[in-house]
């Protein structure tokens, strides 16, 4: 078995807010190419296949359309650094992957002249988007459709030095982290081509070696010119913590501090000899746990990363854990609920797991202890008042988990002229009206292609109904629900045009900062990579430099020297790297500034802000 070489790390935007708002409530208390990853980045299981076909509007086959199984992300609880596995469709359309992971993932597909499309499919009262893989399990007549009338984003992907890279995975959606998508690898020189739905577009890259970047554009266009910063590495070793032998196959979460880039990790495997390393990691303070079938550890083990840095952090010590199962079903019906997930902790630990689409949890990964339940089970009210769960000296088997119908709010999407709108995302949020905590957290759904929406699984209360219409459209105010004991019909939500842009200013002559770059013992810093993050929104995070930012950065000469060029009048922050691992920030300094000194120095690790502790 392999120890995982490329995980990465995503940094989280808002447009993944229901991620983060996951992450909030839970942390406080045969394919063909390209397939990227597809053979290392995850743990191997009994083969499962997914196979269907591809068309267009018209039921015509689509032939060399591009289609990926992604990882899910929120529903499997899991991390956002995963690839997906890929194939191409044939001449009749029909497509066959094999993901090497277990577990829910979402079915996308992406080709010339088309928007990029999803698989989906509604059971009962649940909207499915993803396909549960069991081991062994055969999934067929997974069909997707896409639409015409996609547009071309072109660019490159980059080092920082201005060197192409190749075989970068390139997608883009429409939203950071969202689906559908398309999928394309970057070419010798660097070059990709994206296919999305014009208007703009969020654009992913994970190239071996480096942090995962996120960019925004608009589509069409020929302007995606990505750099990628280097990543840094952690390696261990994870042993039996009662007689230190290596562990084979264990899952390494590597999670970042919270308050630098996000709560979220990267994961992968140990080898036969307990070896774990994982790569493209940022600057930043990480803690590390692991886990497998009979042990666990919330691990207190902590340790900081510089930029391009490889830190070993010896040996990881699994105590023996536990495995609780058990099932998530609907009510009297006893159907299971097919899409959510399960939360326990306790101060002796805690555990997550999706719900697949059988209805079935499995936690891993818990000592003996008491343990508080918490769950979510799309379109349905959880209850407050489950058992705690009681771990002993044995696993948990054959536990059930009731959810009950809830109400539901439906209505239509219009625009000013009562138009309907297809395919606007409508979120209902709990309001701050509510006098009491409601127990529905934040749900959406889109509406159809008459308009049509229907938000089911909420419990009484207020709630605030926000649409997201896409660039072009935005909702003057949130529409005001209210649910009392009956479900509430035919509400209607207008979404007005965006207003047009303000005339751009006359252009300006470009500003320039320029300096010296010095090492710990003054002396000139050759090679330093300087980055010029502007303050016009307010003051400068790390998170800047792997999320939106595009500006180039400049590198230092022989003598230490640099200039950043092309900048806007105004105030910047500088953040400096420096070869070996040392970092130079400056917060604060004036477009045009002249002869500005950067000293570089290591770090023990960042604080809980993101600041630098020295």
């Amino acid at each position: 078995m392999q120890a995982r070489a490329g995980a990465r790390l995503l940094i989280v935007t808002a447009g993944l807010s229901s991620a983060l708002a996951l992450a909030w409530w839970l942390l406080s208390p045969d394919s063909s190419a390209p397939s990227p990853d597809a053979g290392e980045a995850q743990q191997p299981s009994q083969a499962s296949a997914v196979s269907g076909h591809i068309f267009d509007e018209d039921g015509q086959p689509v032939a060399n359309a591009q289609v990926c199984a992604w990882p899910s992300i929120v529903r499997n609880l899991s991390y956002l650094d995963e690839l997906p596995s890929c194939t191409t469709s044939a001449t009749d359309g029909s497509y066959r992957l094999q993901p090497p992971w277990p577990g829910p993932a979402t079915i996308n597909a992406g080709a010339p002249s088309f928007s990029p499309g999803s698989w989906t499919e509604r059971v009962g009262e649940q909207h499915l988007e993803d396909v549960h893989f069991h081991p062994g399990e055969i999934k067929e007549d997974v069909d997707l459709v896409l639409k015409r009338g996609g547009s071309a984003l072109r660019g490159h992907v980059r080092d920082v030095y201005g060197e192409p890279i190749a075989g970068a995975v390139v997608s883009g959606s429409r939203v950071a982290g969202a689906h559908p998508r398309h999928v394309v690898t970057s070419q010798a020189d660097g070059s990709f081509e994206l296919w999305l739905a014009p208007g703009k577009a969020a654009v992913e890259v994970h190239a071996d070696g480096h942090v995962m970047r996120i960019s925004s554009f608009t589509s069409p266009g020929t302007d995606a010119e990505i750099a990628m910063l280097p990543g840094s590495t952690i390696s261990g070793v994870v042993v039996d913590a009662d007689s230190g032998l290596p562990l084979d196959g264990a899952e390494v979460h590597v999670h970042a501090t919270l308050g630098l880039f996000s709560a979220d990790s990267v994961r992968g495997w140990s080898d036969a000899n307990g070896h774990f390393e994982l790569s493209g990691l940022p600057p930043g303070s990480y803690r590390l746990s692991a886990l497998d079938d009979t042990h666990g550890i919330e691990t207190a083990l902590r340790t900081s990363l510089g930029f391009a840095q490889s830190r070993d952090v010896g040996e990881l010590e699994l105590p023996a854990t536990h495995v609780v199962r058990g099932r998530v079903e609907i009510g009297a019906s006893r159907e299971p609920c097919r899409r959510g997930w399960v939360w326990v902790g306790s101060e002796d630990g805690h555990g997550a797991s999706f719900i697949d689409d059988r209805g079935q949890v499995e936690l891993r990964g818990l000592p003996s202890g008491e343990y508080r339940v918490r769950l979510s089970c799309e379109g349905f009210v959880a209850r407050d008042d489950y058992d705690k769960l009681s771990v002993g000296e044995h696993d948990v088997e054959g536990l059930v988990w009731p959810v009950d119908a809830g109400l539901a709010i439906s209505g239509q999407v219009v625009d000013h002229a009562d138009t309907p709108l297809p395919g606007v995302v409508l979120r209902a949020s709990p309001s701050d009206e509510n006098l009491s905590p409601v127990r529905t957290r934040e749900t959406s759904a889109p509406s159809d292609e008459r308009g049509h929406f229907e938000l089911r699984g909420l419990s009484p209360g207020i709630y605030a109904l926000t649409p997201d219409a896409g660039a072009d459209r935005s909702a003057t105010t949130p529409t005001r629900a209210v649910l009392e004991r009956d479900s509430l019909t035919g509400l209607r939500v207008e979404v007005e045009p965006e207003q047009p842009p303000p005339a751009p200013e006359p252009p300006k002559k470009p500003a320039h900062i320029n300096g010296r770059v010095l090492d710990s013992r003054a002396e000139p810093a050759a090679d330093a990579l300087i980055f010029a993050l502007p303050r016009d929104r307010g003051p400068v995070n790390w998170g800047d430099l792997y999320h939106g930012f595009e500006q180039a950065p400049a590198t230092s000469g022989a003598d230490g020297h640099f200039t950043v060029s092309g900048l806007r009048r105004g105030d910047y922050g500088l953040r400096v790297f420096c070869r070996g691992g040392s970092i130079a920030v400056l917060d604060s300094v004036t477009a045009n500034a002249k002869d500005v000194v950067l000293e570089c120095d290591r770090f023990e690790r960042f604080d809980e802000f993101g600041e630098l502790e020295n």
